[in-house]
């Protein structure tokens, strides 16, 4: 993906970032579409900086998960 996902539980506080595999070619999502292979970046803001805090594989991790609830 080229851009953040910003969460909706803490838009400002938790983003995601999701690699996926095109297999060597280019890609272009035209809809929403089921993934069944993909890594997820996550990302979140202390102070004024983006800090990644971890990647997860098949998983999108919730505020509570990396502790911001």
């Amino acid at each position: 993906m080229q851009h953040p996902i910003y969460s909706d539980e803490r838009p400002g506080e938790l983003a995601h970032v999701k690699f996926i595999d095109t297999g060597d070619t280019t890609a272009q999502a035209f809809d929403d579409a089921p993934l069944d292979d993909v890594w997820i970046l996550t990302l979140i803001k202390v102070g004024d900086w983006w800090r990644v805090w971890g990647l997860s594989h098949n998983h999108l991790p919730s505020a509570g998960d990396v502790g911001l609830l």
